[in-house]
């Protein structure tokens, strides 16, 4: 039979670049090919990214057709923004292209809301993230809170 080494122990360290929640898997493997795995989530906080999310307008009966504003303070945001509009749909802003300096990116996005209720929109800049149960590289990432705004359809 194989000794079985109790007590043993290491250290492993890794350095997070950005804020976010993260899942560690941990996996030992012996010399005869066994395997044992174990996890912890990691909680990285810092600076919030944010950026001006509106909704106009917010209420009016059903079907209602809303436009989406967004503006940021930094072009690499753009490429990866979309917006969850409460409704289980999706969608990915549109830039609006400025010809004259000073320009900080904006973009509109716009939903139409066929039922009653009352609906947060969320804009979040992808971050490549990988699904829980999925291996992915450590650059991978849950995506980013940007901003919310409340819709009410009546």
């Amino acid at each position: 039979s194989a000794p079985v080494y109790q007590g043993s122990t290491g250290t492993l360290s890794h350095t997070y670049s950005y804020a976010g929640t993260y899942t560690i898997t941990f996996t030992v493997t012996n010399a005869y090919g066994q395997s044992a795995k174990a996890s912890a989530t990691a909680v990285v906080s810092g600076a919030t990214q944010s950026a001006n999310f509106s909704a106009s307008p917010t209420s009016g009966q059903a079907p209602f057709n809303v436009t989406f504003n967004v503006s940021t303070a930094s072009s690499e945001d753009t490429q990866r923004l979309y917006v969850e509009f409460g409704d289980g749909q999706t969608g990915k802003p549109n830039q609006i292209y400025c010809f004259a300096y000073p320009c900080s990116p904006a973009m509109t996005a716009t939903h139409t809301y066929q039922n009653a209720g009352t609906y947060t929109a969320r804009l979040y800049r992808d971050n490549n993230y990988c699904p829980p149960g999925m291996y992915c590289a450590a650059m991978y990432r849950e995506p980013t809170l940007l901003g919310s705004a409340t819709v009410t359809v009546y």
